[in-house]
């Protein structure tokens, strides 16, 4: 499994209180830095939440992407309203096409897996590990 170019890495999810956030950004460009700004509402949408998965297609400061989004029930004292809601993705690096953005579903999906393997990164007591370790990895 490959990946095409890409200029950024990210995980956003939604806080039962504080709403869409930006747990994880960071941008692979050599060239320039791409910042996060809002990237947190374009993959994070309005009735996402209805939705198990789903791969949401996106721009991101001008750039295509991809972002796989699950939704998780939690139980226990600190369930807040039951859900974990988040999107894995990535944005793509110049000059790639657009419709390139649907690749990266496979690519995504096993490194979301990777990661839910490693414990939930939301809890009081995650386990300690480093993303852009895991991502590197993956992605090289």
């Amino acid at each position: 499994m490959s990946w095409p170019p890409l200029a950024a890495l990210f995980l956003t999810h939604f806080h039962d209180l504080t709403g869409q956030e930006v747990v994880y950004y960071r941008s692979l460009s050599d060239d320039t830095t791409l910042p996060p700004a809002l990237i947190e509402h374009t993959t994070l949408p309005s009735g996402l939440h209805t939705r198990g998965s789903d791969l949401v297609i996106f721009t991101h400061h001008g750039l295509p992407g991809a972002g796989l989004f699950r939704s998780r029930t939690r139980e226990g004292v600190d369930a807040g309203r039951g859900r974990r809601m988040a999107t894995l993705g990535a944005v793509l690096a110049p000059p790639t096409p657009s419709d390139t953005a649907f690749d990266l579903a496979a690519p995504l999906e096993h490194l979301y897996d990777s990661l839910e393997g490693l414990g939930d990164p939301f809890a009081k007591t995650a386990p300690a590990y480093d993303c852009r370790v895991a991502s590197a990895r993956q992605i090289r």
